[in-house]
């Protein structure tokens, strides 16, 4: 898997989520359709206020990350050919 999404922050200040290599979360990390059923996790626009409540944000998108790249094509074409 490419990206994950880490927790970074503390009681006083809030909890933000991340990329590994500390980037903010944007849309551009939608690539594919969710699941069937699914909805795209949600991209918090405040720090969470607890630790609690940034794990379950951090699970719901590394789950959606790990289906997508679970279920990315795996052919690449090229235009020379």
């Amino acid at each position: 898997m490419n990206t994950k999404i880490k927790i970074i922050g503390n009681d006083e200040a809030g909890y933000e989520l991340r990329t590994e290599r500390g980037f903010v979360l944007g849309p551009r990390l939608w690539t594919i359709l969710p699941q069937d059923g699914k909805e795209f996790p949600d991209i918090p626009e405040k720090p969470f206020r607890t630790k609690l409540e940034a794990s379950k944000a951090q699970l719901d998108l590394n789950l959606y990350l790990m289906w997508v790249y679970k279920n990315r094509t795996k052919t690449k074409s090229r235009l020379s050919e």
